[in-house]
C-alpha cells in the first residue's frame, strides 16, 4: 500500500501543482519583508497531494469503491 500512495503522489504531483499555479494559489508575501520577496507566488496547498495519496490507499485497504 505504501507502494500504492507514492505512486499516486508521485503521478499526480506535477499535474496538481500546475493546476494550483494556475489558479493562483500562491503564497502572498508581506511588503516589510523585503529578503521573502522571491517567495512571492510560490504554489502552496501541496498538502493535498499527501492527502488524495492517502484517500486512495484507504479506500484500496477497505474496499469502498
Amino acid at each position: 500500500m505504501v507502494l500504492l500512495g507514492f505512486f499516486v503522489v508521485f503521478v499526480m504531483g506535477g499535474p496538481i501543482i500546475k493546476l494550483i499555479a494556475r489558479l493562483k494559489g500562491g503564497q502572498n508575501i508581506l511588503e516589510y519583508v523585503d529578503v521573502h520577496k522571491v517567495k512571492q507566488g510560490t504554489p502552496t496547498m501541496g498538502g493535498i497531494i499527501f492527502i488524495i495519496g492517502l484517500l486512495v490507499c484507504f479506500f484500496a485497504i477497505f474496499d469502498f469503491f
